[in-house]
């Protein structure tokens, strides 16, 4: 893939994701973006309890997109295709992921969005915790 093509992915990802999760974050009551381009680009929409970060990794040209839920001191993490595999949505490999062109882009952005809106209702009950153990979560320590 030419590198023309994926600058053009770079240089429109925040408004992309700003395009696309507006919607989802207003249905959802989240906040956001926030951007983050410290190592990877990321923008980040959070709201009670639950974040999620949509994330642009330039060297794999990939869009990643993970869910966080705290609890006590320790943040539990898990890849959106975990989660829609352990909703039984579907397999993990059926999440996109590659971002080689804006059309691309779009298409995984919106793929992205569309199980979040499903799975969210289940990262927000009791059960949250169970579902992210499920969806083989990493728990990193606050502080």
């Amino acid at each position: 893939m030419g590198k023309k093509a994926f600058g053009a992915v770079v240089a429109a990802f925040f408004d992309e994701v700003a395009a696309t999760f507006e919607p989802l974050a207003r249905d959802l009551d989240l906040v956001g973006p926030e951007i983050d381009t410290v190592v990877l680009s990321a923008a980040s929409y959070h709201g009670r309890g639950i974040q999620y970060e949509v994330m642009l990794n330039s060297r794999s040209m990939t869009v990643t997109t993970k869910a966080t839920i705290g609890i006590e001191s320790k943040d539990l993490v898990a890849d959106l295709g975990d989660l829609v595999q352990a909703a039984g949505i579907a397999a993990r490999n059926h999440v996109p992921h590659n971002a080689h062109t804006l059309a691309s882009l779009r298409h995984v952005l919106e793929a992205h969005a569309t199980y979040i809106r499903q799975i969210h209702p289940r990262l927000t009950s009791q059960t949250a915790i169970e579902f992210m153990h499920a969806a083989n979560a990493r728990e990193w320590n606050r502080g």
